[in-house]
């Protein structure tokens, strides 16, 4: 995936909402996005920060400790 696009930065607001929903598709359907777009923003996100915010696990995700200040 190339990541030459820039994050969108008033997308900001679904590194708390993936938190709470604990899962990229059910936070893309609550936030009115695919989960294909939102992983890709958070993607450009971490890129754009040099640190990973989210581990991913197969269903499920959960914030690194860069994701939970950044969600502060």
């Amino acid at each position: 995936m190339s990541l030459n696009r820039k994050f969108e930065w008033h997308s900001i607001h679904t590194i708390p909402k993936t938190l709470i929903q604990r899962a990229l598709t059910v936070a893309a359907i609550t936030l009115n996005t695919t989960q294909v777009a939102l992983s890709r923003q958070l993607k450009l996100l971490e890129a754009a920060l040099g640190v990973t915010l989210i581990n991913r696990d197969h269903k499920t995700v959960s914030l690194t400790p860069a994701g939970i200040y950044l969600a502060k």
